[in-house]
């Protein structure tokens, strides 16, 4: 709940994705592409006054792609909260 994904494909920012179940409908259906040999930002961005906590956390971000081999990718993303 505290963490949330945004994908910037060409200059193109989306819609800010929250666990799934904090997500709508339409942003649950939300779908872009990523053209072949071309590249995406995955920003991340912890808000840790939505559920405090301190020192080293880990959180995920996992997407669904149309990769036969790698159906999803899981993002991992590591800090310490002071």
């Amino acid at each position: 709940m505290c963490t949330f994904v945004e994908l910037v494909i060409d200059g193109e920012t989306s819609p800010e994705f929250n666990m799934v179940m904090h997500n709508s409908n339409a942003l649950r259906k939300w779908k872009s592409a990523i053209a072949s040999g071309a590249s995406a930002t995955v920003r991340v961005t912890y808000k840790p006054y939505l559920m405090p906590v301190q020192g080293p956390i880990e959180r995920s971000a996992i997407f669904a792609t149309n990769d036969t081999n790698n159906p999803e990718v899981q993002l991992v993303v590591s800090a310490t909260v002071k």
